[in-house]
């Protein structure tokens, strides 16, 4: 077994043995400091993921800033990840993986979807773990660090646990590094730009 293995079976594991109120209370605290960075406050598109089993909840964010911010999530298509616009949780359906995703819309008169997002202000990235140099290990797909590369001049922050961040990951050159890195003890600021 790899080092990126081992880093991921044991990030894993702890966080599929949170209890649900420890992880809402932990996931309460990230949304917390997320909310207070400038950042975040003055981002106007926003590319969120959907919280799916044991990851950081984002559920409450996404619900809070639909209306005031233009809120996306991750739509696979054909194998690579698109931004979708996020209207609300009935305006979802079980997308790759079992992941909640949004329905898409027909494109209006003009040939543009409503959902399209142009350019996005901020990324916010679900990971299994990060370093403290924003390096982040995901489920060794790539869907993510083909998307990251698209918006190399994007702020990217990643959203994770306390215990998830390790002092190292093994990385590619392929791989993208986060900007900011969230957890519900500290915040790892790596580099303010892109």
């Amino acid at each position: 077994m790899n080092q990126k293995e081992k880093i991921r079976q044991k990030a894993v594991k702890f966080r599929n043995n949170l209890s649900e109120g420890i992880r809402q209370a932990k996931s309460r605290l990230i949304a917390k400091s997320l909310e207070q960075l400038s950042y975040f406050q003055e981002a106007k598109n926003i590319l969120f993921y959907h919280s799916f089993s044991s990851e950081v909840d984002t559920i409450v964010l996404l619900n809070n800033y639909y209306k005031t911010k233009n809120l996306f999530l991750p739509q696979m298509v054909k194998g690579f990840i698109e931004p979708a616009r996020f209207y609300g949780e009935p305006y979802l359906h079980s997308g790759y993986a079992g992941i909640p995703e949004p329905i898409k819309f027909q494109k209006n008169e003009m040939g543009v979807e409503e959902g399209d997002s142009g350019p996005l202000d901020l990324i916010i990235v679900p990971g299994v773990a990060f370093d403290v140099k924003g390096n982040r290990l995901g489920f060794g797909k790539g869907f993510y660090d083909h998307f990251l590369k698209r918006y190399s001049k994007t702020l990217k922050i990643g959203l994770a646990f306390f215990e998830q961040v390790v002092d190292s990951i093994p990385h590619d050159p392929y791989d993208v590094a986060m900007n900011v890195v969230i957890t519900d003890q500290r915040i790892y600021f790596v580099s303010s730009k892109p």
